[in-house]
């Protein structure tokens, strides 16, 4: 989900563009998109039930300490240090909704292994149904 209307129409003209005729693109607000009462046969209004899907992309928002270095922004620690805790709401969310023995992929454009390795350790520590396979 995407709750910025014009990213929403960025991605569903990249995903026309690519053919992509199996996602479907929707304005919402992702850390609302579980509902563990709703019906997880229905994948195409959110939100949605847990076990609802195959494959998961979850592609948080984060600090972007990866991406190109920004020098005229000064980011502050304490924004910075703040995260993990909520890219684990998505993360942990998005666990939920992947089926049992589906694929479930986390992304970031950061570097520090807490918005990393560290929230896949934790999902890892938690869920002992999930497993950490190597990406092909």
């Amino acid at each position: 989900g995407e709750k910025v209307g014009h990213k929403v129409m960025e991605l569903q003209a990249l995903r026309d563009k690519l053919g992509l005729s199996c996602i479907t693109i929707h304005k919402w607000d992702s850390t609302e998109v579980l509902d563990v009462s709703a019906d997880n046969t229905n994948c195409s209004i959110p939100p949605f039930g847990e076990e609802t899907f195959v494959r998961v992309l979850v592609d948080v928002p984060c600090s972007a300490l990866g991406q190109r270095p920004q020098l005229s922004i000064q980011s502050r620690y304490s924004q910075i240090s703040s995260y993990p805790s909520y890219q684990w709401r998505f993360l942990a969310d998005a666990a939920r909704m992947c089926k049992v023995g589906g694929a479930l992929v986390f992304s970031t454009c950061s570097l520090p292994t807490q918005e990393n390795e560290g929230l896949v350790a934790r999902l890892l520590r938690e869920r002992s149904d999930m497993e950490l396979v190597p990406a092909h």
